[in-house]
């Protein structure tokens, strides 16, 4: 219901605390994720259906029944450096680079390392100009998948979230070309849906 409604819930237990946020599903753009982010800290322990009030308790009321369930599809260990970067032409902006070694635990693991840029503060133009300097680079490659879109892979989930029924908009009268051009687009859509996971090389079937 959550990945249908176009987010991901996520518990994070590190050094500051315990923290549940809900983030926007959106596929990456150029290597660049722009998606909204609500997010409130939680005693340790708490269950994920039973949180004190805060932003993520507010919008998982309007998302889930109260009687719905949440269980975990994965884990997702990582190890993180993090850094600030700043630039003279934008004195007021800030973009948080952080290079993660992850694992996602799951019925497959993937274990993966990354560099992640985040825009803290400031214009766009300040993380389109650090994007340009890490392009430079030939041994990074642009990301196409967030984490939990790789950790749905490894707890082998289905790709799409909302089926489309084949001929729903056809009919008896349809003509054979109509009916041609339908199955193309269709093939075309999950082209574009796999290309991502064959892009990165994380699973077989996106090949």
């Amino acid at each position: 219901r959550l990945r249908g409604a176009g987010w991901s819930y996520r518990r994070r237990q590190d050094d500051a605390g315990c923290r549940v946020a809900l983030k926007e599903i959106n596929r990456a753009r150029h290597a660049v994720f722009d998606r909204q982010e609500v997010e409130q800290p939680v005693p340790d322990g708490t269950a994920l259906t039973r949180l004190p009030p805060g932003p993520v308790q507010e919008r998982l009321s309007n998302l889930l029944p109260p009687e719905a369930q949440v269980a975990p599809l994965f884990a997702v260990r990582n190890r993180r450096a993090a850094y600030r970067l700043s630039h003279p032409d934008h004195p007021r902006g800030l973009v948080e680079m952080a290079l993660d070694q992850a694992c996602i635990d799951a019925d497959t693991p993937v274990a993966f390392s990354e560099v992640e840029l985040e825009l803290a503060q400031g214009p766009h133009e300040l993380l389109a100009g650090v994007l340009a300097a890490a392009e430079l680079e030939p041994a990074l490659l642009a990301a196409r998948l967030s984490k939990y879109e790789r950790g749905l892979i490894a707890a082998g989930c289905p790709l799409e979230r909302k089926p489309r029924p084949a001929g729903a908009h056809l009919n008896p009268s349809a003509r054979w070309v109509e009916l041609a051009v339908f199955q193309l687009r269709i093939q075309l859509a999950r082209i574009k849906l796999f290309e991502p996971y064959a892009w990165e090389g994380l699973h077989p079937e996106g090949v």
